[in-house]
């Protein structure tokens, strides 16, 4: 069950891409990939790439046909992601099921055709994997379901998945370290791994008396890799079998790719649009996103505007903050230090206020951006001493666009 749980929810990271802009695509594709072959890899697969084409190859028979069959279609899927030209399984995943169609003429002997395009391929040069089966954990030592005298707690499938400025909390009861892990791998698809809180618990009895564990594991994890896209906020929960998301969008093409993905995932859905900002509004998201990033600043290339791979966590969090209203218009200012020339720190102020309203942009801010480099004319200041490090800045001013 453990397995197909696990492939259960892989195969619900593919869709994702659906539903998100083509840019969300493009910029989400390596995380995602990523963290589907971390899962592949604790579940017992083995994914080669050569070129345009993927291979899967299981370390030991799948012999259960439902979890055959969901990893099949895990491969079809694989398909239809940009940039794969063709994804094939190996034959050590199983014995060739009935009905499979040879590959075409001139397919070699080793290879066949399975309906829906995808191929089983014999892999005479692959390395076999481990010799026995992966364990699964399963926290056996610790068991957070019983009192220290073995009774019995009132713990079951539980799990909410909440997004919140920019940041992901995963919390509840879960049955295994595969279910966290699937979890946690879905949730990186959608959110740069800092700015995901675990805080989930591990029970192996949570799972009793809940008729389909595979289909509500997987329908969670569809929930957590697509909601944060088309999300302000929100919250995506599992109540034993039962799935629900709630949360406030931004745009009618949200709005619609949420409700798709509810009916895919038999979710009940409540969500509504985002509220017009006031006056008072306007100011509180301006403390809200200087304190973001006054707690973990945007940064820079040395003496560049180019962005560094720790500012991409962070612009996510400003991002996700800067879409809680409507009808507003958010300036980027850029600061320096005052060491140096001038005229040089005013004009590098500009280009890095500039470089954060594109990554913004491309994060799918839907607010009027606009920049402006204030150099070191505002240097920030403990005891009548510059702090450089803290001078070295961007701050964020905005405006309700209301009557």
């Amino acid at each position: 069950m453990l397995l197909q749980s696990a492939v259960g929810a892989l195969v619900a990271l593919i869709p994702v891409a659906v539903w998100v802009s083509v840019s969300n695509i493009e910029r989400d594709l390596d995380r995602r990939v990523r963290a589907a072959l971390d899962v592949a890899e604790r579940v017992g697969l083995d994914v080669t790439f050569a070129g345009q084409d993927v291979t899967v190859s299981c370390w030991v028979p799948i012999d259960d046909p439902m979890a055959l069959m969901a990893l099949m279609a895990l491969m079809a899927l694989i398909e239809d992601v940009r940039g794969v030209r063709e994804a094939r399984l190996g034959t050590s995943c199983s014995s060739v099921p009935s009905g499979a169609v040879a590959a075409g003429p001139g397919a070699p002997d080793s290879e066949v055709r399975q309906p829906g395009g995808v191929m089983l391929v014999e892999l005479e040069d692959q390395p076999p994997g481990p010799d026995a089966a992966p364990s699964i954990e399963t926290d056996t030592d610790e068991h957070p379901g019983r009192s220290e005298d073995g009774v019995a707690l009132e713990l079951s499938l539980t799990v909410a998945a909440d997004f919140r400025d920019g940041r992901l909390t995963l919390s509840g009861v879960v049955p295994d370290t595969i279910a966290r892990d699937v979890l946690i791998a879905a949730a990186e698809t959608a959110i740069a791994p800092k700015n995901i809180v675990d805080e989930l618990v591990i029970d192996i009895d949570s799972a009793i008396g809940v008729d389909d564990v595979d289909a509500a594991l997987a329908g969670l994890a569809t929930l957590i890799a697509s909601a944060p896209a088309e999300l302000v906020s929100g919250t995506a929960r599992l109540n034993r079998g039962d799935l629900s998301l709630t949360g406030v969008f931004t745009t009618d093409d949200q709005r619609e790719a949420l409700l798709a993905v509810a009916e895919r995932t038999g979710a009940s859905i409540a969500i509504t649009d985002r509220p017009v900002a006031t006056v008072s509004d306007a100011t509180a998201l301006a403390d809200l996103l200087n304190r973001v990033v006054a707690e973990d600043p945007i940064l820079f290339e040395t003496a560049g505007a180019v962005l560094t791979e720790d500012a991409k966590g962070v612009l996510d969090r400003v991002a996700a903050v800067a879409e809680r209203y409507a009808e507003i218009a958010i300036r980027v200012v850029g600061y320096t230090d005052s060491r140096g020339d001038a005229a040089t720190n005013l004009e590098l102020s500009r280009r890095r206020a500039e470089a954060v309203v594109e990554a913004l942009l491309d994060r799918g801010v839907t607010a009027p951006l606009t920049s402006v480099g204030r150099g070191e004319r505002a240097p920030v200041t403990v005891d009548g001493v510059e702090d450089v490090e803290a001078s070295r800045r961007v701050e964020f001013v905005v405006r309700a666009d209301t009557p």
